[in-house]
């Protein structure tokens, strides 16, 4: 369970893009102008709790997840490099 002084991953990302960095992983999954993207919305989490809320197109539920775990991956390592612990995770749906 995480405690309620997680700090909030906004201070360690300050100065990066998070949105641009998804539509970078996400670019490989969507290069197909024949396939119909869906839209997915996806809840970041940072040790457990949510962080924001993410929305973007894939082709399928299974390339969705894909992009989210690269995603995430990516911010992680972001964070290690920073020295900051890399807790973030990922749920379906919208950050509550």
């Amino acid at each position: 369970m995480p405690d309620d002084a997680s700090p909030d991953p906004t201070a360690f990302l300050s100065g990066i893009d998070v949105e641009s960095q998804l539509s970078a992983v996400q670019a490989g999954a969507t290069a197909d102008d024949t396939v119909t993207n869906l839209t997915f919305v996806a809840c970041v989490l940072y040790s457990g709790r949510p962080w924001k809320t993410f929305q973007f197109a894939a082709p399928s539920p299974d390339a969705g997840a894909l992009t989210m775990d690269q995603f995430v991956q990516k911010l992680n390592a972001t964070l290690a490099a920073s020295g900051y612990p890399p807790n973030l995770t990922w749920t379906s749906g919208a950050c509550s």
